[in-house]
């Protein structure tokens, strides 16, 4: 059976380094763990005979430079770029406390919900949009490949959660929907419906 993973682009900043949300406009390199953790990709699917047959990525920076590790052909698509995180972009989520949106905050780690009031660049409409064609490029690549890799972020995994997994809510009840840095996750989509392999798993835990 035809297998998708997802993968959320490796790390951005070094340790000790002030972490800030970065979105669609932010875009940043990886740094140097960021690309440890690229080539652990690669050498986990080398490891399992795993072809990447076909291989996505966002447009930005940091998801292109992991990609880069994984395979030499890379199709860039728009439909997988992050989330316009607005007037949250290059801020701390300590500063985004001390400005009142906790409650935002807590809906959007928790549960994937876009806020409607915080500034954001991206609505919850026009992300639903880009989640379905992105939807649709994958379902279109599986009929065709075995193995379709994407490489994208943590925003678009939880919307993509949201809109598209009968696992969502149980995601969201055992606090699994974050997915971090240089992690991934396993989908394999059949009669018209996606079934996760796993969510959120380092690369040593990648089965074939």
């Amino acid at each position: 059976m035809s297998k998708l993973y997802l993968i959320r682009h490796g790390n951005t900043f070094s340790l000790g380094e002030k972490a800030v949300w970065v979105g669609r406009n932010e875009d940043l390199p990886l740094s140097p763990s960021g690309i440890a953790q690229a080539q652990k990709l690669k050498a986990a699917f080398d490891d399992r005979g795993i072809v990447i047959e076909k291989l996505l990525s966002s447009p930005l920076r940091r998801a292109v430079e992991t990609a880069e590790k994984l395979a030499m052909e890379i199709e860039e698509s728009p439909l997988l770029n992050e989330i316009d995180y607005g007037t949250w972009g290059g801020k701390s989520t300590e500063e985004l406390r001390t400005l009142g949106y906790d409650l935002a905050l807590e809906r959007w780690e928790d549960y994937g919900q876009v806020p409607d009031e915080a500034g954001w660049g991206s609505t919850a409409e026009q992300l639903k949009v880009q989640i379905e064609n992105a939807r649709e490029l994958f379902i279109r690549y599986l009929a065709r490949y075995q193995t379709v890799v994407a490489v994208t972020s943590n925003g678009f995994l939880k919307c993509f959660a949201r809109e598209c997994l009968q696992e969502y809510q149980d995601l969201c009840l055992s606090k699994q929907l974050k997915v971090r840095t240089g992690h991934l996750c396993e989908l394999q989509y059949a009669a018209e419906t996606w079934k996760v392999v796993s969510w959120g798993i380092r690369s040593e835990e990648i089965t074939r």
